[in-house]
């Protein structure tokens, strides 16, 4: 985003009363050092960038390391922390085709990196669960489902939604010193209980409440009592 662009976008945070705003969608190398570099030079400290992963080519014997090293350069350029997308579990595949799963061995040197880095992981992983669920009058995201085509999963597809949860939550308690952030409440906001079990079992993982505020405010009195 260019210097005039970012100045149109300060005036919309102050109208909000927003003191900083985060990009997610950081990229990594040149494009993230070049973005870094322009806020410095006329917003520093509104904003703050998030870096990516370039999954591409994963399965080559240097990838892991040649993607670590990208990452400690990132952060030394003025990433403060790495954004993993959906796609981990969706759709990456490796260089035989095969879908990586979330706790693919391949990237345990990556989460190892940012506990020593210091720097948190902000990770999306699935989607809520009556995405999976039949297409009917007791699936509580009917509308959405509806209205957003391509939404809807089978069973399986890519696999099925609590597999994916588990291979989250095996990176979660493998990499103990590293701070996750489990997106959008983890995709339990409709069990809350439940939720506060996990994060008690995982001492060191956070939640954001993005996309899913709804399914608080359906349940109030739950929901305050959680928070």
């Amino acid at each position: 985003m260019s210097v005039l662009a970012l100045g149109g976008l300060i005036k919309v945070m102050e109208t909000l009363n927003m003191a900083v705003m985060v990009n997610l969608s950081g990229r990594w190398g040149a494009v993230l050092k070049q973005s870094v570099d322009n806020i410095k030079a006329v917003y520093g400290g509104r904003f703050l960038m998030f870096a990516n992963i370039n999954f591409a080519g994963i399965g080559d014997r240097n990838w892991t390391k040649k993607t670590v090293k990208q990452l400690e350069e990132d952060v030394k350029n003025g990433a403060v922390g790495l954004k993993i997308f959906e796609s981990l579990g969706f759709s990456v595949k490796d260089n035989q085709g095969k879908r990586v799963a979330v706790d693919d061995e391949r990237l345990d040197a990556i989460w190892n990196k940012c506990g020593e880095l210091k720097i948190p992981v902000l990770i999306h992983t699935a989607a809520p669960k009556q995405f999976w669920q039949p297409l009917n009058n007791n699936n509580q995201r009917l509308l959405e489902l509806i209205t957003k085509h391509g939404s809807l999963r089978s069973g399986t597809y890519p696999a099925p939604w609590q597999q994916l949860i588990d291979e989250q939550h095996r990176i979660f308690k493998k990499h103990a010193n590293t701070t996750f952030i489990a997106a959008h409440f983890n995709w339990h906001a409709h069990d809350l209980d439940k939720l506060s079990r996990l994060l008690d079992d995982m001492k060191k993982i956070v939640v954001e409440f993005g996309a899913v505020i709804a399914e608080l405010g359906r349940q109030p009195i739950a929901a305050h009592q959680f928070l």
